[in-house]
């Protein structure tokens, strides 16, 4: 801290006309020494004028009576050592029979006033300064000597007298007259002293009224310790050096007249007390201070303690002092925030004290304590805090600072200890400060924290539409973030199950691959491009329950009738029935219920037309829409009940059979002809697929596939892989061909197994016994509906198994034509794929999509083994501006490529550490897991480079920011340049 002390700066100046000689007269030695260092900065003095006017002082060494050959009452001449008969009293000089000569003839000392010496002159002498004592004190009833009156009578009540001197015959005049004499000097006047140093001092004053023309001057001073005197021809001023460090001084200066006539002198005196130096404040806290300070030069030896004053200004301020021997002072229990006003003075063991050192110190205001986020939402926040110590008496308030990166503060203040801050943006950093203020201005440091707003989440979300295995829900978009680049993340879970996760940049989505009749917890949240994420939204669908598929009438009798209807797909792993209601017109239904697609309705009227609805039922009640179809009984017609038998257990059990067989074995076989086809080497490695997709991109050219790509890469790959297998099997009738193979390979096992039943003869008593060792024979290659088999078991009990084998082998020649012309028929290939249980595209998807891991600075996917790979990696790193990322504060798209970025001195943040930069060079220190090779001709990334430069507009439209800066090198890539850095990168030749 600056040293405050308030010094007065004066001019520092020597008498040019000092007479460095023997003194007038008396043979006084003078000392001044002009090479003496002289402070050029002052201080205060300590002074204190006695007297204006003294009469003129004779210096002499030594007692005046001690001298060889003279008697104690004699005194001896002032020139040389002969007895003294006379005393001047103009020039204070004794002196003998031959020096007083010349007071007779020379004209200028002839005004003198001469008295003869009649008795010995200590009689009328101060013996303690060998002066006449011509000044009488009042208080004390006594003459004494002008030096007397300025130090030991300086506060007493003194005069001048007539002198008391035996033997001495003198004029009486009072210290306010002048002589008599009209020759009488006239005096210097406004006699300043100041000091310098601890042992100089500068002294001045100004010439007597009226006279013109150089003067000389007689200066004297003198301490306890020793006297001396100089002369000062044509001058006002002289410094005097080498004094002695608290020391009290008495100075004087008279007219020194060309005869060596002496005028009255004017004194005052002085002590040689300089006030400390180097003052500093240290340790300056709420309540406190501590005051460091050095001696004065040159008095570091002299004793001495110090005296500080404080208080606080004001009309009436209350002062407080403490004396301390230190050279430090730590002053406590202050008040915060105020101004404090300390001086700081030298004071000796005599009580003289030196100037003032001051210095003006404010305490510190206390900041807010303990800075807490209390609360945060999309668009408001509540910083609280505790008040700071010691200001419960104070009047104060807060200042509050806040904004987010790129923005100028907002400021407020309140007078409670804490604030909602409301005008915020959704997701976003901001940095508060608060600092207390007082009224007098006066505030305290600032203390900080961050807060980040929440992301809103989407609002209102809503099932839009529901059915069997698909539904459809919607939301608006959150608030506040239409200038914002976000996606929306979706789970969906039924009981039981793990959560499905896929995400959109739309405020809706579908599901397709939900399950019947199921109830499905849905969640929704907002998605910002640096992983930030919003509460969640939740809603809960149901399923719609499928009702029975492609109801008909199988066969009709005369009082019976046989209605038959396929499962509902989705249906296979849920328990649940049918329920049947039929009536002809004017008579209430009939209501049943059975868990086989099948049933015989057999208390029928002939000839009637009945009315047949069925619909699924859950187990917890829940109903499906009601199929319906109509019928007529037959009058009366014997049929043959082997043959219908054998028709029943055809189309109840052996078709439902195969067609679920077919259906199991053609997921693995378009999985084997995907990648053995024509295009399988698309499929052959996971760089392969890497480089089918990124050719299959560049060629189509789209920029919503592109975008696509980047930030929904794994439903893009999903997609991509599922439309890829609609395309190979649509060519030339593929998928058809595999269900052909199936069939026909099914229907030959059939055929055998009831040949070699039939030849079993030892062990078919009647259908029935047929029928299980039929089932045996294809129980490990065929599952037959139970529901169904039970009922055609329970039906017929005929013997006739020859028969009954001979009918059966026809209907199962009539059922594999009948299946042939249906999957012939069935030509939406989609419908059929996603009607599969074992799923192709996710097969695939699971082994060519790898761990799902992206780079984490421009999102290119891992192109590594499966997931049990230590280390990730991939072939071309794309610039980061094609993912959307942005410089923060120009929000212009970032050029930067990883492989060039790892070996440059580009720096990076981390999302833990938003504030902290990191050297691209040292990002395994936090992405250990990434292999990022180095290339500082980033050809490799022409490919990407190409992309920038053809969507730039179209990218920085999309994310709300400014094109990136594309160097000139890009601007010519062309789409074959681009492909050429492809097959580069993955190693493909042409």
């Amino acid at each position: 801290m600056d040293n405050m002390s308030d010094y007065v700066k004066r001019p520092h100046f020597s008498s040019p006309s000092c007479d460095s000689t023997k003194s007038h007269e008396n043979g006084g030695e003078l000392r001044e020494d002009p090479d003496r260092p002289v402070s050029p900065v002052p201080s205060y003095l300590s002074m204190k004028t006695d007297r204006s006017k003294d009469i003129p002082l004779n210096f002499k060494h030594g007692d005046l009576t001690q001298e060889k050959g003279m008697q104690p009452e004699e005194v001896f001449c002032d020139v040389c050592d002969d007895k003294a008969m006379t005393f001047c009293q103009t020039c204070s000089l004794s002196y003998c029979q031959t020096h007083v000569k010349k007071h007779y003839t020379l004209p200028k000392l002839q005004t003198h006033t001469l008295v003869k010496l009649t008795g010995g002159l200590e009689d009328g002498f101060c013996q303690e300064h060998q002066r006449p004592m011509e000044v009488f004190c009042r208080t004390d009833q006594m003459l004494i000597c002008s030096l007397c009156s300025g130090t030991t009578h300086k506060e007493h009540d003194t005069k001048y007298d007539e002198l008391k001197i035996p033997g001495i015959q003198s004029k009486i005049f009072d210290g306010d007259q002048t002589p008599t004499s009209n020759n009488e000097l006239s005096s210097p006047e406004k006699f300043q002293v100041m000091l310098l140093t601890s042992d100089s001092v500068s002294l001045s004053w100004s010439s007597p009224q009226g006279v013109e023309g150089p003067q000389t001057f007689r200066v004297t001073w003198e301490c306890s310790c020793e006297k001396m005197s100089s002369r000062v021809k044509g001058g006002n001023h002289l410094e005097i050096s080498s004094l002695n460090p608290g020391e009290k001084y008495l100075f004087t200066v008279a007219t020194e007249g060309d005869d060596g006539r002496l005028s009255r002198c004017i004194s005052t005196t002085l002590t040689t007390v300089v006030p400390p130096r180097d003052l500093k404040v240290d340790d300056l806290d709420n309540t406190s201070f501590t005051l460091h300070w050095t001696k004065a030069e040159g008095m570091e030896k002299v004793p001495q303690r110090f005296l500080i004053t404080y208080c606080i200004p004001g009309p009436h301020p209350e002062h407080r002092a403490v004396n301390t021997e230190n050279c430090y002072r730590t002053f406590s229990n202050l008040q915060p925030g105020t101004e404090y006003i300390v001086s700081l003075v030298t004071v000796l063991n005599t009580e003289e004290e030196s100037g003032p050192v001051s210095v003006t110190i404010w305490t510190l205001v206390p900041a807010p304590d303990q800075l807490t986020v209390d609360s945060v939402d999309t668009t408001s926040a509540t910083v609280i805090w505790k008040q700071p110590p010691g200001l419960e008496q104070t009047h104060h308030h807060y200042q509050i600072s806040y904004q987010c990166p790129g923005t100028e503060p907002h400021i407020t203040t309140t007078s409670s200890p804490s604030i909602t801050l409301s005008d915020l943006k959704p997701a976003t950093e901001y940095s508060v400060t608060v600092c207390t203020l007082l009224d007098n201005g006066k505030e305290s440091q600032m203390v900080l924290t961050t807060l980040n707003t929440m992301l809103p989440a989407p609002d209102q979300l809503t099932v839009d539409s529901v059915d069997t295995t698909s539904a459809t829900v919607i939301w608006n978009q959150p608030p506040g973030l239409d200038q914002t680049h976000h996606h929306y993340q979706i789970s969906y879970q039924c009981p039981g199950t793990e959560p499905h996760i896929t995400t959109t940049s739309s405020p809706s989505i579908t599901l397709s691959d939900v399950k019947p009749a199921t109830e499905y917890t849905v969640t929704v949240c907002t998605v910002m491009d640096d992983g930030i994420k919003s509460q969640v939204v939740t809603t809960t669908l149901t399923t719609s329950l499928p009702a029975p598929d492609q109801l008909t009438v199988d066969s009709v009798d005369t009082t019976s009738a046989t209605v038959i209807w396929n499962q509902p797909p989705g249906l296979d792993q849920t328990h649940h029935h049918y329920q049947i209601s039929y009536q002809c017109p004017g008579t209430e239904p009939h209501i049943t219920t059975t868990s086989s697609s099948s049933i015989t309705l057999s208390d029928l009227k002939p000839v009637t037309q009945y009315s047949v609805t069925v619909c699924t039922v859950m187990d917890d009640g829940m109903k499906s829409q009601l199929v319906s179809t109509t019928l007529i009984t037959n009058l009366f017609h014997e049929r043959d009940q082997c043959q219908k038998k054998a028709e029943d257990f055809t189309k109840l059990c052996l078709k439902p059979a195969v067609l679920d067989y077919v259906t199991k074995m053609i997921g693995p076989d378009v999985v084997d002809e995907v990648k053995t086809g024509e295009g399988s080497e698309d499929y052959s490695t996971r760089m392969s697929f890497q480089f089918s997709i990124l050719k299959q991109l560049l060629t189509d050219g789209k920029y919503e596939k592109y975008k696509e790509y980047i930030r929904n890469y794994e439903q893009f790959v999903n997609k991509w892989l599922f439309d890829h297998i609609v395309i190979q099997l649509s060519k030339e009738s593929s998928l058809e061909k595999l269900e052909m193979k199936h069939l026909t390979e099914m229907v030959k096992i059939i055929t055998d197994a009831i040949v070699k039943v039939r030849n079993t003869t030892s062990t078919n008593k009647d259908i029935k016994t047929f029928i299980q060792n039929l089932c045996s024979a294809l129980g490990d290659k065929l599952v037959l509906p139970k529901d169904a088999l039970d009922s055609i078991m329970t039906l017929y009990y005929s013997e006739k198994t020859d028969q009954f084998a001979d009918s059966l082998t026809e209907f199962v020649e009539e059922m594999e034509q009948t299946l042939e012309v249906q999957y012939i028929h069935e030509t939406d290939v989609t419908k059929r794929l996603r009607s599969l249980p074992f799923k192709p595209q996710d097969k695939m998807f699971t082994s060519l999509f790898g761990c799902g891991e992206v780079c984490p600075f421009c999102k290119s996917p891992c192109e590594a083994g499966g997931k049990e790979h230590s280390k990730h990696f991939t072939s071309v790193h794309r610039p980061q501006g094609v993912s959307g990322w942005r410089n923060r504060e120009t929000k212009v798209l970032l050029s930067n490529i990883c492989s060039s970025s790892v070996i440059s001195d580009l720096k990076f943040k981390i999302p833990l550490n938003k504030d902290q930069y990191h050297p691209f060079k040292d990002y395994q220190k936090y992405y250990p897991k990434w292999i990022i090779a180095g290339d500082s001709s980033i050809e490799a990334s022409d490919y990407w480079k190409y992309v920038m430069v053809t969507f730039n507009e179209r990218i920085a439209e999309d994310c709300n920011a400014l094109p990136a800066d594309i160097p000139e090198d890009w601007k010519a890539l062309t789409p074959e340049d681009a492909m050429k850095s492809l097959k580069g990168s993955f190693n493909v030749k042409d």
